[in-house]
């Protein structure tokens, strides 16, 4: 499934699942990011949008593992401009999805999904974390 050429994005969200039709998408748009620091910016963009969106957004931000100071004016402030094409894969995927919520559900995903591939947020403090860490949180 390429992303240029879903067209009933909505109906294969409703069959296989929003984790795992994010998965797919986040494949293709990290294909796209070469290197941590634009992996960051991408997230930190995202997260600031998030950060006023609906309360399933915010939330999502509020538990990322950034601070609000991290991702607050990083869209207008951003010194690295090479995650425009991603940016620009997001926005057009997520344009193909008819539910506002699930639209929301999918970013959230497909972010999450990033940070976990480049290891930031709150996937990177579980790698600096070792195994007493882990067992003192009941892991």
């Amino acid at each position: 499934m390429e992303l240029s050429e879903i067209q009933n994005i909505d109906e294969i969200i409703c069959d296989r699942g929003v984790w795992a039709v994010s998965l797919q998408a986040a494949e293709e748009i990290n294909a796209e990011i070469k290197d941590e620091a634009v992996a960051r910016q991408f997230v930190l963009e995202e997260l600031e949008a998030m950060s006023v969106g609906g309360e399933f957004a915010r939330e999502f931000a509020a538990s990322s593992g950034f601070k609000s100071v991290e991702y607050s004016g990083v869209i207008f402030g951003a010194k690295i401009t090479d995650c425009s094409k991603p940016q620009f894969m997001l926005r057009e995927f997520s344009l193909l999805i008819g539910d506002n919520e699930t639209r929301t559900r999918v970013l959230c995903a497909i972010v999450d999904h990033t940070m976990r591939l480049w290891k930031l947020g709150k996937y990177k403090k579980l790698v600096e974390m070792n195994f007493e860490d882990i067992d003192e949180l009941g892991v």
